[in-house]
C-alpha cells in the first residue's frame, strides 16, 4: 500500500508540474497559429483572380498616341456667307447719309457683309443672292419692289414707317441734327453768343437750314438777345453752298466775328483744316459732328451726330425673329470733348431728351415752341 500510494502521490505532483509548464506554451502556440491562419486569409483575399500583364513601353506610347489623336480631331464649323448688300444711289441722295452708311458697314467684322453700289438702279439688279437693298432716300414704288422680292430685306431712311413686311425704316430727318446743333450752341454759348457754319442749298431742308438752326437755339433760350453790347439776336449763321471753298467759309467767319461769337457749330459741309485753323486763332469753342481734328482738342465741346450707320448695322446683324420689320430709331451719338465741365453729362442727357421729343413728334423742328421760362 505504501509503495502504491507513493507512486500515486509522485505521479500527481509530476502531472501538476507538467500542466504548469506546458499550459503557457499551449496558449502561445494557439496564438501563433491563429495569427498564421488570419494572415493566410487576408492574403488570399487580395490575390487577383486574373493577374494583369504589365504594359510594355511600346504599348504605353501607342495608347498615348491614339488618345492624343482622338482629342485633336477637328470638327467642321459652317461659316456663314457674307450678306450681299446693294446700296442704291440717286442724283439727290444726301452725300453725308451715304458716307455714314458706308462707314457703318465697313466697320463690321470682316466677312459680315459685302456692299455693292449702283447709280442706275433697275429691279433686275436684285437677284437671289441679294440679301439687303438700301435706299438712302425712299422711292415711290417701294411697296411694289418689296412685294416682288419678299425674301429680300429692304432698308430705307425716312420720317414715317412704310408698314411693309420686309421693309425696315430708319426714322431720320436732316432737320433733327441742324435743330440739335442750334440747341447745343444755346446750351453752351456765353451770353447766347453763338453761330453756325451751315449749307444754304440742302435739298432736304428746302432752304430752311438757318431757320431750323435758329429754332433749335430759341427752343432753349427764347429770343436769345445778348445782355452785353453789341445787342444782337443769336445765334448768327454763315450760309454758303455745300461746295464752297474753305477760304470762303473763313471769310464768312471774319464777317460775323465782330459780334463777339464765343461758340461755333461747324456742319459737315463746312468742316475743313482751314476752318479749324481759323478756330484755333480765335477765343472760341467748337461743336462739330465728328471727333475733333488733331490740335483742336482744347477748343472742342462735343461732337453731335445721329448714328445712321449703327442703325443699318443693327438691321443687318439682327435675328429676323428678334427684330421684326418696321421702324428703327437711330441713336444720338454725343461725344463729349476735353474741355472739362463746359459740355458735361448733364447737357448730354438734356440733348438726348430733346432728340427723343423730335423723334416722337413732341417737338417740330420747323416750328418749335420755346419753353415759357426762357421767353423774354
Amino acid at each position: 500500500m505504501l509503495v502504491k500510494e507513493y507512486i500515486l502521490v509522485k505521479g500527481r505532483k509530476n502531472w501538476q508540474l507538467m500542466q504548469k509548464y506546458y499550459k503557457p506554451r499551449k496558449n502561445r502556440y494557439q496564438m501563433i497559429l491563429s495569427c498564421l491562419f488570419l494572415l493566410i486569409g487576408l492574403t488570399g483575399c487580395n490575390i487577383p483572380k486574373t493577374p494583369q500583364q504589365p504594359l510594355t513601353p511600346t504599348q504605353d506610347l501607342s495608347q498615348l498616341a491614339a488618345t492624343e489623336t482622338a482629342e485633336i480631331v477637328p470638327t467642321s464649323t459652317p461659316i456663314p456667307d457674307p450678306q450681299k448688300v446693294l446700296l442704291v444711289i440717286t442724283a439727290d441722295t444726301n452725300a453725308g447719309i451715304l458716307d455714314r452708311i458706308r462707314s457703318g458697314i465697313q466697320s463690321l467684322p470682316e466677312g459680315q457683309a459685302e456692299i455693292t453700289e449702283t447709280t442706275a438702279f433697275t429691279e433686275d439688279q436684285i437677284t437671289e443672292a441679294t440679301d439687303v437693298v438700301i435706299f438712302p432716300k425712299i422711292v415711290e414704288n417701294l411697296s411694289e419692289i418689296a412685294g416682288r422680292f419678299p425674301q429680300t430685306k429692304f432698308i430705307t431712311i425716312d420720317r414715317t414707317d412704310q408698314n411693309l413686311p420686309n421693309v425696315w425704316t430708319i426714322r431720320y430727318d436732316p432737320a433733327f441734327e441742324t435743330f440739335l446743333g442750334g440747341y447745343a450752341v444755346a446750351l453752351s454759348a456765353y451770353d447766347w453768343r453763338g453761330a453756325g457754319l451751315l449749307p444754304n442749298d440742302s435739298l432736304f431742308l428746302g432752304g430752311r437750314t438757318q431757320e431750323v438752326f435758329q429754332n433749335g437755339a430759341q427752343y432753349f433760350c427764347g429770343t436769345c438777345v445778348s445782355s452785353i453790347a453789341p445787342f444782337v439776336a443769336f445765334p448768327l449763321a454763315v450760309m454758303l453752298p455745300a461746295a464752297a471753298t474753305p477760304q470762303e467759309w473763313v471769310a464768312g467767319i471774319d464777317q460775323i466775328q465782330s459780334n463777339y461769337i464765343y461758340t461755333y457749330f461747324v456742319s459737315e459741309e463746312a468742316a475743313s483744316d482751314d476752318v479749324y485753323q481759323k478756330m484755333l486763332s480765335l477765343d472760341v469753342s467748337v461743336i462739330g459732328v465728328n471727333d475733333p481734328p488733331a490740335g483742336l482738342e482744347s477748343k472742342w465741346l462735343a461732337g453731335i451726330r445721329i448714328d445712321l450707320g449703327g442703325a443699318v448695322n443693327q438691321i443687318l446683324l439682327a435675328d429676323p425673329t428678334a427684330l421684326a420689320s418696321g421702324l428703327v430709331i437711330p441713336e444720338l451719338d454725343v461725344r463729349l470733348g476735353s474741355i472739362g465741365g463746359s459740355f458735361n453729362e448733364g447737357k448730354k442727357t438734356d440733348m438726348q431728351k430733346v432728340y427723343a421729343d423730335l423723334i416722337f413728334g413732341m417737338v417740330f423742328p420747323y416750328d418749335p415752341q420755346p419753353a415759357d421760362a426762357y421767353t423774354k
